[in-house]
């Protein structure tokens, strides 16, 4: 948006072209990810191998968990930037590297400790410690 600002004098037409397009991009992605949530729980329901609901809910839970901070601090970035002579201008900054930051450091957390052996790993690692 800085640099149409400075490259254009009316720059109502591009931010609703942004707009637009940031929410026709966020909004399908999440769509389409709730709606394959509908599908996989659906399945996972019919199933009736023993700890099969638990495993697939667990899986889909954690990866549930990152696409909410991932969506949740896009959709405060843009708040943020529409209303930007209340907020400070570190505010953007820090959202866009916690936007950049948090999934990807969470992420080997989230999967990683719902492996077993990695489980097992840390475990003997505190132990070793106390």
């Amino acid at each position: 948006m800085s640099v149409s600002r400075l490259s254009c004098d009316d720059i109502t037409i591009n931010r609703l072209y942004q707009f637009a397009g940031g929410w026709t991009l966020l909004g399908s992605d999440l769509i389409l990810i709730f709606l394959s949530y509908i599908f996989i729980l659906r399945a996972v329901l019919r199933l009736k191998a023993v700890g099969a609901v638990t495993k697939a809910l667990s899986t889909c839970g954690s990866h549930f968990i990152l696409i909410l901070f991932f969506s949740t601090i896009l959709l405060v970035f843009v708040l943020t930037h529409v209303a930007k002579k209340n907020v400070s201008p570190d505010v953007p900054v820090l959202l866009n590297i916690l936007h950049h930051v948090i999934p990807a450091a969470l992420n080997p957390i989230v999967y990683g400790v719902r492996t077993q052996e990695i489980k097992q790993g840390i475990q003997r690692l505190l132990k070793k410690g106390w």
